[in-house]
């Protein structure tokens, strides 16, 4: 009865004695190694030749450790035909120690495996054609499988997750639902279904079923953002470009959203690539928009996202955040009522000039060059302002501008910018107001100085912003030098040559905003 289960179940039987080195096989293992029928006794040499290279230093260490802990052989290995062809052999055998001890022989089994390898094989290309992740996990935790989709998506190759356990690669994963459910897939040994935001390197919803085996858990993860999205948007009433941020302002109150704040958030913002990155980064499970109330009106609005680590947003916690964003809501009021404030005054009492003939504004990429065409008469009494720009975050940065009496004086002062260039006209090029600049407009209630400056005929005022002579690497006086250099050679020449020639000097990508105002002085 125990030959024909072993006949019938292809298993070939070895006695290895140790002592005289001679292994004696059985036919069936004879087949698997591709070895004469009528080489009963063999050399352990001979066996080893028939290994395939790649798995003989595999196979002699296994067999060594097992002779050397009179323990179990334990190995699945390729062989390596005759003609050439490969086959896979499965062999286990036990150690069995002599009087002293120590291992004298070896008996073992072994079982011709190709054809499970081959199906196996098989089902590995047909998973591996699927544009889903599917991996296999052992009842530790560890990758047994993963297919080219998963590969791609943890952004590592097989041979670097095989072995390793799955919360070490995704850390963000640990003590979240997707671990407790895996969890309970095993203990339980009963399969789940539901939907969860995988974290980096993942990124995204997908719908997790889970499989028990005995040997562990199939996985397979569907990518669900699309349908989680559209689901989101059908329940935002369509997803106007902002909704959150309406109803916020609109009711203005809080708006928390407690679960599935990714997806929620990706359909209310308008798609493309700047919100996608920093959403998949936030991988943010709850979220709470507030609006940052003025003393009249909103004045803004604050975004708080919170991980599914985390958990979401207590009662303290949007106590807090209520209480933060009415502070800012007052401050950035009065920031905003001080800045308009403040230059709705200054512009009340500026009577603005007439562009001339050939005043004109060019702009190409990051360059904004503002100036002012054609001459203004020395002997005409007129004032006049010019408004040189607006400085970044709201906050106003200007140059005034006007004729001061008779002859020709200038009376300027100056809001958060460079002194301006005063071109003669035989070159020499002087720095007006050599006194630091007034803080930009809307910054405190501090005293503005004016300056007063004699303006020959023929010569041109230049005002301009620190974008035009700073440069990354470089200083800030190494720029103003090349800008004084080029004026000298300028001298005489209309506002619009001046402004030409002096935008020669910005590199092809200019590295900040750029404006420019020339005014020139003629008649007696």
């Amino acid at each position: 009865m125990l030959e024909l289960a072993v006949a019938a179940g292809g298993i070939g039987t070895f006695d290895w004695d140790l002592v005289s080195g001679r292994l004696m096989g059985d036919q069936r293992l004879l087949d698997m190694f591709g070895l004469p029928r009528n080489r009963s006794v063999l050399h352990i040499d001979e066996l080893y030749e028939a290994v395939h290279p790649a798995d003989r230093d595999r196979v002699e260490a296994l067999l060594q450790q097992a002779v050397d802990q009179v323990g179990v052989y334990d190995a699945e290995h390729r062989v390596v035909l005759p003609d050439g062809g490969i086959r896979w052999i499965a062999a286990r055998g036990q150690a069995l120690a002599g009087p002293d001890g120590r291992t004298v022989r070896l008996l073992g089994a072994a079982q011709d495996t190709t054809a499970r390898r081959d199906a196996a094989a098989h089902v590995a290309r047909v998973m591996d054609s699927l544009p889903t992740v599917f991996f296999l996990l052992d009842r530790h935790g560890r990758f047994a499988y993963v297919n080219a989709e998963a590969q791609r998506r943890l952004t590592r190759p097989a041979d670097e997750l095989l072995g390793r356990v799955i919360w070490d690669e995704l850390p963000a994963a640990q003590s979240s639902d997707v671990e407790t459910s895996y969890r309970h897939a095993i203990d339980r040994d009963e399969p789940v279904a539901f939907d969860a935001y995988c974290p980096k390197p993942l990124n995204a919803w997908y719908e997790v079923r889970a499989w028990p085996s005995p040997e562990g858990l199939a996985v397979c993860l569907l990518d669900v953002n699309d349908r989680r999205q559209a689901h989101a948007a059908a329940q935002l009433h369509g997803a106007p470009a902002e909704p959150l941020a309406a109803r916020a302002l609109q009711a203005s109150e809080m708006q928390l959203i407690s679960r599935h704040a990714a997806a929620v958030l990706a359909a209310t913002f308008p798609p493309g690539p700047a919100a996608e990155p920093l959403l998949a980064d936030l991988a943010p499970e709850s979220a709470v928009v507030v609006p940052l109330r003025g003393n009249t009106q909103p004045v803004g609005m604050l975004l708080l996202c919170a991980g599914a680590a985390r958990g979401g947003f207590s009662d303290d916690d949007l106590e807090l955040v209520g209480d933060i964003a009415a502070r800012a809501g007052v401050v950035l009021d009065r920031a905003r009522l001080d800045s308009t404030t403040i230059a709705t005054v200054v512009t009340a009492h500026l009577q603005p000039i007439a562009s001339p003939p050939g005043a004109g504004r060019r702009s190409g990429g990051a360059v904004d060059a503002v100036w002012a065409g054609g001459a203004v008469d020395a002997g005409r009494g007129s004032g006049g302002a010019v408004d040189a720009g607006r400085g970044s975050g709201g906050a106003v940065g200007a140059v005034w501008a006007g004729r001061a009496g008779g002859g020709g004086r200038l009376r300027f002062s100056n809001a958060g910018h460079l002194p301006p260039l005063l071109i003669a006209p035989d070159g020499t090029v002087t720095v007006l107001g050599t006194t630091p600049a007034d803080p930009l407009l809307g910054v405190g209630p501090v005293p503005r100085h004016e300056h007063h400056v004699h303006l020959p005929p023929g010569s041109t005022v230049l005002f301009y912003t620190d974008g035009l002579v700073e440069r990354r690497g470089q200083p800030l006086d190494a720029g103003l030098a090349d800008l004084r250099r080029l004026l000298r050679h300028l001298a005489g020449s209309g506002p619009d040559t001046v402004c030409d020639a002096v935008l020669g000097l910005l590199p092809d990508r200019p590295e900040d905003d750029v404006a420019l105002l020339a005014v020139q002085v003629t008649g007696a």
